[in-house]
């Protein structure tokens, strides 16, 4: 989650080291690529009904989301107050977007001028308007930006998703919890030893698939997947294909200065 840079004309951008959960994050753009997360979706038996999704920005969880059946109640969760106030707003500009050039418009003159100022204050980084919609398109493809009929679509879901103000292992590992999908983003990179396994413990009692970024940030890999593998868990066969297709955080690789490199993990529940 986060703004990021791109070594190929058009886009430059960066993110910070390590995020500052809570109080002083600012995530107005995701940094991973929301297709491999829909494919990821699209590969399970199932479609999920009840998917939560870690929230950030809240465009990757729309963009995963908006293919999903009818009926489906997308969670987005964060523990930052900014955050869901983003969302809320993001959530109602889609809605009263009528096409893409809309909710572009939207972005431009109520988002833009903040982050521009977020990241030159906090940053020392410029970027361009024609930058950001380039890496929206091209990187973390966030079609309903560009698509009339993904926009549609996404206007749809937008109207069943549920947003929570929560850290996201407290959110699951509460009594009654039920989810069949989750979306992790990278939180296990910076995730203590101690939370894992709760954490892949929770997600096991609902049954639910996971979707995962393990980055060369994380600090102890092995205990990653060891708590998976006791939490009952499994690669799904497609994993590495989803990595190797991957343009946003995590990739293997396409070189830029501000991706960190690892993998994609899809985890499905044992029989």
């Amino acid at each position: 989650m986060g703004l990021v840079c791109e070594t190929v004309p058009g886009v430059q951008m960066r993110e910070c080291a390590r995020p500052s959960w809570g109080v002083s994050s600012r995530f107005f753009l995701p940094n991973e690529d929301a297709r491999m997360v829909r494919e990821a979706i699209a590969a399970l038996d199932d479609p999920p009904l009840r998917p939560v999704f870690v929230g950030g920005s809240g465009f990757l969880p729309v963009e995963a989301a908006r293919s999903l059946p009818e009926g489906v109640r997308p969670v987005y969760v964060d523990i930052s107050s900014f955050q869901v106030k983003f969302f809320r707003r993001f959530l109602k500009a889609l809605v009263d977007s009528d096409t893409p050039e809309q909710l572009r418009d939207w972005f431009s003159r109520d988002v833009y001028p903040v982050l521009k100022e977020h990241y030159r204050k906090y940053r020392g980084r410029f970027y361009s308007r024609n930058q950001v919609f380039t890496a929206l398109e091209k990187l973390f493809r966030i079609d309903f930006f560009f698509q009339a009929e993904a926009l549609q679509e996404a206007r749809r879901i937008a109207g069943s998703m549920v947003d929570v103000r929560q850290d996201i292992r407290t959110y699951l590992s509460e009594s009654g919890r039920r989810h069949d999908f989750v979306c992790l983003s990278n939180v296990l990179d910076y995730l203590p030893r101690e939370r894992l396994v709760p954490m892949f413990g929770a997600c096991r009692a609902s049954g639910a698939s996971v979707y995962a970024l393990i980055t060369e940030a994380c600090r102890h890999p092995r205990d990653v997947t060891e708590a998976w593998e006791r939490a009952g868990y499994s690669l799904h066969p497609l994993t590495d294909e989803l990595t190797a297709r991957n343009r946003g955080l995590g990739s293997w690789t396409l070189g830029r200065s501000w991706n960190r490199s690892g993998d994609i993990r899809l985890l499905v529940p044992g029989a």
